[in-house]
């Protein structure tokens, strides 16, 4: 199986290719602006690749020979001083690959069926509205020109042991279960939301899938 993770070097990308990394059977590509990984990551078996897939390159040639395309590309807050936007940063990636994928699976030539998952998020704080609009934005784009071949996983805050922030939220979260704001927020370790996409390119089922309301 070849599969390629759009945004390999974030926080979330970089947590599956090091889970995908342990399964001989697949053959891996990371694909993003920066093409190779911080100095600290050792994954031989992991192609890395620079593209901006934004714009048309030879990245699409590699999305046509994936049989999975996983975008982890995005933003949590849009920063003026470096010019970046939920639009630039997190929709128009998604977007890109989504009608390129679309106009492949499509082509007459091509016998292969790239199949498309996306890392969402199941909801956040009031003050994190626009993410959870970009996010929906891109759903909207895989419902209507990949609805037999996407799936969507929504996560919430991510955690990771390396971020005692977000392990500190997590633990308070845990003590007020009965909350629903709580539950809505779902805490997900970077681990977990690795071993979970496993499961989806696998054919197995997946709680991530669901939303929590």
């Amino acid at each position: 199986m070849i599969i390629t993770v759009v945004g390999g070097n974030g926080f979330v990308g970089s947590g599956m290719l090091k889970e995908l990394s342990q399964f001989d059977d697949f053959e891996l590509y990371s694909l993003s602006r920066s093409g190779l990984p911080n100095k600290h990551v050792t994954l031989p078996n992991v192609k890395w690749l620079k593209g901006d897939v934004s714009q048309p390159g030879d990245w699409e040639r590699i999305i046509a020979k994936s049989d999975w395309v996983i975008d982890c590309v995005g933003i949590l807050f849009p920063n003026p001083l470096t010019k970046t936007s939920y639009w630039k940063n997190s929709i128009q990636p998604a977007e890109s690959l989504i009608n390129t994928i679309h106009r492949q699976n499509i082509a007459s030539d091509n016998p292969k069926k790239t199949h498309f998952l996306f890392v969402s998020a199941n909801y956040g704080p009031f003050f994190m509205a626009p993410y959870i609009k970009a996010k929906l934005e891109v759903e909207k784009d895989m419902a209507r020109l990949l609805p037999k071949n996407s799936i969507v996983v929504y996560p919430g805050i991510v955690t990771d042991s390396s971020k005692p922030t977000t392990r500190l939220l997590e633990n308070l979260a845990k003590a007020l279960t009965l909350s629903l704001y709580f539950k809505r927020l779902r805490f997900v370790s970077r681990d977990v939301i690795a071993q979970e996409t496993v499961r989806i390119l696998t054919g197995e089922t997946s709680f991530l899938t669901e939303r929590v309301d």
